[in-house]
């Protein structure tokens, strides 16, 4: 063993390789093993391989130690509550080029997305056509950020509906980011009943009918 370890060192040598550096990397553990599944706030993942189709999204709030809130594009239900053991580090969104720039990650990208929808929809509900410029925009927002979740673009306009609506609603105001709406992962809601509506009170002087 002495023997073997003194050639490898000769070779690093003779290839400027730091010999006990290397060593070091190889039997060191790396630090995102140490610091386990660790993300922040905007740190792109994927969920774990688990036999089921890989899809990536962003983190959009830290639950607890063991619990992430991760928006997945093209998901309809919004931002979902996923264990730290389910994710993984994804790889980088791809930078795209728009009109007001180069968007570097996930959540800009969907943001944007949001941004030219209301846009187009404005001209649609107004019987007007919208700019060739933007609904060409929000096709190319829309397939590379499939591309890379792992869904389609058709999903990913329909996730987006809500948001959209919401910033249609709200004319001359900048829409909320996406992660900001919901903050919450959604659930379903309880089955109720709609309450009976408000009888509505006798006017003075008419007999009121048996």
């Amino acid at each position: 063993m002495a023997d073997l370890l003194s050639d490898l060192r000769r070779y690093a040598d003779s290839r400027g390789v730091d010999f006990d550096r290397a060593l070091r990397g190889r039997t060191e553990p790396r630090p995102q093993a140490v610091e386990g599944r660790a993300f922040a706030v905007g740190d792109e993942v994927e969920r774990s391989a688990d036999g089921s189709k890989i899809r990536r999204g962003y983190v959009t709030a830290v639950d607890d130690p063991s619990f992430y809130l991760v928006r997945f594009p093209g998901v309809t239900r919004g931002v979902l509550r996923v264990p730290a053991d389910r994710i993984r580090g994804a790889p980088p969104f791809p930078p795209i080029e728009t009109r007001t720039g180069v968007l570097k990650s996930a959540a800009a990208a969907e943001d944007a997305l949001v941004e030219v929808s209301t846009r187009v929809r404005r001209h649609t509900k107004a019987g007007t056509s919208p700019p060739r410029a933007d609904v060409d925009e929000r096709a190319r927002l829309a397939r590379t950020l499939a591309d890379w979740a792992g869904t389609t673009a058709s999903n990913v306009l329909f996730s987006l509906n809500p948001h959209i609506t919401r910033a249609l609603g709200g004319a001359g105001k900048p829409p909320a980011r996406v992660r900001e709406f919901p903050g919450r992962p959604t659930e379903p809601a309880p089955g109720r009943s709609s309450p009976p509506p408000a009888r509505r009170p006798n006017r003075p002087g008419r007999p009121q009918r048996p």
